[in-house]
């Protein structure tokens, strides 16, 4: 267990919500589901039980590149030698793995292609093979959901599943959900005082207040409804003290709702990012009723455009044009990844105004929000990035390594 330090500093974060809310139900992921024997379930969707809404993301490992540069374009490389510069130009392949996300509301299909993996088809057409990161995609696949009001609650396993086709809920189907139902919200604490509050996902799987928390309490097994409860709180790496609404307290454990099996206590921040804490992170979870939000629905997501900026190297030199960063994301609707003080934090490109380098393990990423923090622990941010490609007008593809970046500021003049 982590010792905490003697002062504790409180970042809070507060989300600029804005508006009356939307009817939740038409915020909900819906679309027809296909099965390998011709079964077709319509209805609202939880992928992997537990995507439910247009923002959840979807995990996966892209393979190639989403932008069609040439196969064997030339890519202009330089080394400095005693004071001497030389530069060529080579040729590369862009096929490669790589972690991938993608908003569930910017998916037109996805379609299984074997055992892990499937082709993802965005709104504009664009095509993506994805292979298994997690158990979003592939055999380890928790299962897909169907709610029809007319059948029930229908879960399809991967190995029977052919093909998903999204659309917005129909208004004549839409499915109101009971005033209990609402999706989960409130403040995480860290077990050094920080705070974020935003959309909660516990356990990487209960997002609504339907949802229940498992856990042992007196030799009894038990299950709390999350309408139900007040507060978490981390007692040990083996059990939590769960405060209901009643003002009872409880101290659950056996399950990895409640220990350090915990698959991450997530929160979802507009314009902010998605943050993962592990449970030795957390410390405490107070949840609350969801504020007046402009909740958005399918039609709201488009595909985003692709990455293009300005940016300058270590020298001062500065480059214009398309950017594939870390030889990898293209596109404004995929994620930086990197690390908040050992919080999992992923960050959509489109939200993001500037990054600059700040160390051979760190970047500070400015925010369109105008927020920025210091990030860490990925190749998206350190030196182990992959390099950064600027396509310039002319055709020609410039690469910088980490030790020669500088900064980038996205969007074009």
């Amino acid at each position: 267990m982590k010792a905490k330090p003697a002062y504790i500093v409180i970042t809070a974060v507060a989300i600029p919500f804005a508006g009356a809310q939307t009817h939740e139900a038409s915020c909900r992921i819906y679309g027809q589901v296909y099965t390998r024997d011709d079964q077709v379930f319509e209805g609202q969707i939880r992928w992997d039980d537990h995507e439910t809404f247009w923002d959840d993301i979807l995990d996966a490992a892209k393979y190639g590149s989403t932008r069609d540069f040439d196969e064997s374009r030339g890519v202009q490389r330089r080394i400095e030698i005693l004071g001497i510069k030389i530069s060529w130009t080579e040729t590369e392949e862009v096929e490669s793995d790589n972690r991938f996300g993608i908003r569930m509301g910017r998916l037109s299909s996805i379609k299984r292609r074997n055992r892990n993996s499937a082709v993802l088809e965005l709104k504009d057409g664009t095509r993506i093979r994805v292979g298994s990161s997690g158990t979003d995609i592939g055999l380890s696949n928790r299962g897909i959901v169907v709610i029809d009001g007319n059948v029930g609650r229908t879960s399809i396993q991967w190995s029977d599943f052919e093909k998903v086709v999204f659309s917005p809920e129909p208004s004549g189907k839409v499915q109101v959900p009971s005033q209990e139902a609402w999706r989960l919200y409130g403040t995480v604490t860290t077990w050094d005082g920080q705070q974020f509050r935003g959309f909660i996902m516990w356990d990487n799987d209960e997002c609504l207040s339907s949802d229940f928390l498992d856990g042992e309490y007196g030799g009894n097994d038990m299950e709390i409804p999350f309408s139900k409860i007040k507060a978490i709180e981390r007692k040990s790496s083996s059990s939590a003290i769960v405060e209901l609404t009643s003002g009872k307290q409880l101290r659950l454990e056996n399950s990895n709702d409640v220990n350090d099996e915990n698959r991450g206590i997530v929160v979802k921040i507009p314009h902010y990012g998605r943050l993962i804490l592990d449970w030795d992170d957390f410390d405490r979870a107070v949840f609350e009723k969801p504020p007046q939000v402009d909740l958005q629905g399918y039609n709201y997501y488009d595909v985003g455009e692709a990455l293009y900026g300005r940016v300058w190297d270590d020298q001062g030199r500065e480059y214009q044009g398309l950017i594939r960063w870390d030889d990898d994301e293209t596109m404004t609707y995929e994620f930086l990844d990197g690390e908040l003080e050992d919080i999992s934090v992923m960050i959509e490109f489109g939200d993001i105004e500037s990054i600059q380098k700040r160390s051979n393990s760190s970047a500070k990423v400015g925010l369109k929000s105008g927020r920025s923090l210091e990030l860490t622990g990925t190749c998206d941010v350190n030196d182990k990035n992959r390099g950064i490609f600027i396509e310039e007008g002319t055709g020609q593809v410039i690469e910088l390594d980490w030790d020669e970046f500088d900064r980038v500021v996205f969007g074009r003049p």
